[in-house]
């Protein structure tokens, strides 16, 4: 009994590896001769995108807000939106914000863009 499980379960795993190395090959067939490109391109040496030395810097005290600050001055600092309310008072108005600044509020080296910077104190 145990001679034929073993034979027809060797049977079994023959003929599904010999069906999976026939799709292997017919794949094979289909691919064209870009992915060797695709390799040699990513055998040089890709240039480092440099950063500048004012981009450096404020990546470096941004880094410290987040290390350094109390959760109310991060927030203030990357939060990007800025909504008015419809009252007499035009100065007043609520800060939120997004997942986007949440996420680049908790995440060392990523620098805040120069387009959101609401400046309010």
């Amino acid at each position: 009994m145990l001679v034929v499980f073993v034979t027809v379960a060797f049977f079994y795993v023959d003929r599904r590896f010999a069906e999976e190395k026939k799709s292997v090959k017919a794949l094979e067939r289909d691919i064209p001769d870009e992915p060797l490109e695709i390799e040699d391109a990513g055998k040089k040496k890709k240039k480092k995108e440099k950063i500048g030395f004012r981009d450096r810097k404020i990546i470096e005290y941004e880094n410290r807000i987040r290390q350094y600050s109390t959760p109310d001055k991060v927030f203030r600092y990357f939060a990007t939106l800025q909504v008015a309310h419809p009252s007499n008072h035009p100065d007043q108005h609520e800060v939120y914000m997004t997942p986007d600044d949440f996420l680049r509020s908790m995440t060392p080296g990523v620098k805040q863009p120069d387009v959101h910077d609401i400046n309010y104190i």
